[in-house]
């Protein structure tokens, strides 16, 4: 997920409780809102919106197109 968070999101490694409620203790002892959150994670409203179903679908097809070998 990091490549596509690129900064907009805390990461911590799959299935490390401790590194989540480190963040977690982190975020809340700030007292941090979720929209500010949002804007100091590097615009990451403007990040979650180049993910839209059109373009997931886009990407898709084009993989599904390369697999079998068509052309588009």
């Amino acid at each position: 997920m990091a490549e596509m968070a690129q900064g907009a999101a805390y990461l911590v490694p799959p299935g490390d409780d401790a590194a989540l409620a480190d963040v977690l203790g982190s975020v809340l002892a700030q007292g941090t809102s979720a929209n500010d959150l949002v804007r100091r994670r590097e615009n990451g409203l403007e990040r979650a919106a180049q993910f839209t179903w059109s373009a997931s679908v886009d990407v898709h097809v084009r993989a599904f197109h390369l697999a079998v070998g068509a052309s588009q």
